[in-house]
């Protein structure tokens, strides 16, 4: 990990913690990290354990004091790290992708990363931000992201975190749409489909009511024939929160667009599945 922001290295500290764990659970021949986590730091576990991290300001003769964070929940990161991993999250994937070379001054470029790990720390829901995120990283003409493992982060962690809002089969009908918006444009247009359908997808984007939604897909399935899933047409949309569906969708056409121009260039493998 290369970190510098405050929760940046909160979140490297932990995780090399948990590495730890589990170089010492694999070297013990221990299947299950969660029994051997909570026989190793059975006290750390259940009850509170205070990190504390300061940022200072070197201002010569004195410091200043940039953050001062007191973290409790350990128990809570070590149980997330082994829940996403478990379920096929590459999370020092994650960490680089959440760097964002577009901004122009070097402290800028971990802020968004900075903010997102805060967020998950503090157990909030990070959908809408990373959706944001990863729009205007994929999009862009240089950006790079690894979105089907960036996907799955975003809905393991969404559903541990947020369980009441969409079920799992309710964010795959979300995200499987827009893969079919893309991989319908890329069939019909060929070489010039990205640059196509990126328009399609930013006035997709920026429906305010599930009703424009639906308006633009019919737009889009008239354009492309695309084909909509069963739980869609039976009216999904209105049974949700609609951003939250809009943000999964989006995803999920980011999915195959990205992996789509980016092997264009032959610059990555097929991650659209």
């Amino acid at each position: 990990y290369y970190a510098k922001k405050p929760y940046e290295l909160l979140w490297a500290f932990f995780y090399d913690g948990y590495q730890l764990l589990k170089e010492q659970s694999n070297a013990q021949s221990i299947e299950d990290l969660d029994i051997f986590m909570q026989e190793l730091l059975g006290e750390v576990l259940q009850v509170p354990t205070e990190i504390v991290l300061m940022a200072l300001l070197d201002k010569g003769q004195t410091f200043l004091t940039q953050d001062l964070i007191i973290y409790q929940d350990t128990g809570y990161i070590f149980r997330l790290f082994a829940s996403l991993e478990k379920s096929g999250v590459h999370l020092k994937q994650i960490f680089d992708d959440l760097y964002d070379p577009q901004q122009t001054k070097n402290e800028n470029k971990t802020l968004v990363r900075n903010q997102v790990l805060k967020k998950i720390l503090q157990k909030y829901s990070i959908l809408r931000e990373m959706e944001t995120f990863c729009f205007r990283k994929a999009t862009d003409q240089n950006g790079y992201i690894r979105m089907k493992n960036m996907i799955l982060f975003i809905k393991e962690y969404q559903l541990m975190m947020r369980g009441d809002s969409m079920t799992r089969e309710q964010i795959d009908a979300a995200v499987n749409l827009g893969k079919q918006i893309v991989l319908q444009a890329r069939d019909q247009l060929g070489e010039e489909a990205m640059r196509k359908v990126r328009g399609d997808l930013y006035k997709l984007r920026k429906t305010r009511t599930a009703t424009d939604f639906l308006n633009q897909l019919n737009t889009l399935q008239l354009r492309y024939g695309i084909a909509v899933s069963r739980p869609i047409q039976e009216g999904l949309i209105s049974e949700v929160d609609f951003e939250d569906f809009r943000a999964y969708c989006m995803l999920g056409a980011l999915n195959v667009y990205n992996t789509t121009r980016k092997m264009n260039k032959g610059e990555m493998e097929n991650e659209e599945r």
